[in-house]
């Protein structure tokens, strides 16, 4: 349980921006997570982190009620250096709710109106470890559920669903963050940079993640230390990976391998472009892309992370490329 030694209420008669709180986007400048900009946040390969804190004390909470109804609530502790943060907001059609647990164990739930009236639930997870999964659940429906590995690979696999249910959210954890253009500006350095060969290939990462699973002491190590070598173009590869192939050790040293990169990089799209670079489940997506050109360029780039010839005509009739795009995702993916 949480000490209390601070908690401050706000009682707010009069909010310059409440009646635009009120409606289905949450990330407005005014918003309690971000003016008191207690936690600084952070996406560190592909994970939103609460990187740092300006909270003096173990524990601080603050409560708005605002004058047209809504009603704010934010709290945050720091624990051996990790922050954990709660917040809320209610209005009478919109509730949202962030959980962040020791930095990186992250949880949304945003129910609000959409265009035609109906409410529509949303639920991030992002675990330590795992893909990170966002559920969409409308009245009257079925849960549609979208799994990734990382934020980036679900902002780009599911464009239409984030930039409804997602987008407006993260941008409450850090101010004036173009997701879009960041999305947009990782598609186009992919692109470019597919014009030559990747420097890591898959082959090499296989054999070396094989030798994390060797008897000998010294050859597991050594692998480790050549995998770490290659840089974080090489954790597409790990993502491409099945678990249940691997024993306790690959699995234990390829997740500190993960977390090393983790912990010393903050994303930008050209990192994280690199990364992607190597990823077969992007570059299969890439393949829908509207430009006949870059989806040319996105098939041979799958060959050659597939080492084979792909079965895709970049210029053949839509129906024709989603029948292709379905079939080379059930041949190529094992996730």
């Amino acid at each position: 349980m949480w000490r209390k030694t601070a908690c401050v209420i706000i009682l707010s008669a009069t909010v310059a921006a409440d009646h635009r709180l009120a409606g289905a986007e949450p990330a407005a400048p005014e918003r309690l997570l971000t003016r008191l900009d207690w936690v600084r946040f952070d996406v560190s390969m592909g994970r939103l982190l609460a990187a740092g804190s300006r909270v003096s004390q173990n524990q601080r909470q603050v409560l708005v009620v605002h004058a047209t109804g809504g009603l704010e609530a934010l709290s945050a502790r720091i624990d051996h250096g990790l922050v954990s943060l709660r917040y809320a907001w209610q209005t009478d059609t919109e509730q949202l709710t962030v959980e962040v647990v020791r930095r990186d164990d992250l949880t949304i739930h945003w129910k609000h109106p959409v265009s035609d009236g109906r409410t529509v639930a949303v639920c991030l997870e992002q675990p330590p470890q795992g893909d990170v999964t966002l559920s969409i659940r409308s009245e009257g429906a079925k849960s549609t559920v979208f799994r990734a590995p990382t934020l980036w690979h679900l902002l780009i696999l599911e464009p239409d669903a984030c930039r409804t249910h997602l987008v407006p959210v993260l941008v409450l954890f850090r101010p004036n963050w173009s997701v879009d253009g960041d999305v947009k500006a990782i598609r186009n350095r992919m692109f470019e940079m597919a014009v030559r060969p990747p420097a890591v290939s898959g082959q090499e990462v296989r054999a070396l993640v094989d030798q994390l699973g060797l008897p000998q002491f010294r050859l597991r190590c050594r692998a480790d230390r050549q995998l770490r070598a290659m840089g974080n173009s090489l954790l597409c590869y790990f993502n491409e990976l099945d678990p249940e192939t691997l024993d306790p050790e690959q699995r234990m040293r390829i997740r500190a391998i993960k977390n090393s990169f983790r912990d010393h990089l903050v994303d930008t799209p050209q990192a994280v472009a690199c990364w992607l670079l190597h990823s077969k489940t992007v570059w299969i997506a890439l393949l829908a892309d509207g430009d006949p050109e870059r989806r040319a360029l996105a098939s041979r780039h799958l060959d050659w992370l597939s080492d084979t010839d792909i079965e895709f005509d970049p210029r053949g009739p839509r129906s024709v490329r989603s029948r292709q795009i379905a079939s080379l995702r059930s041949q190529l993916l094992r996730r």
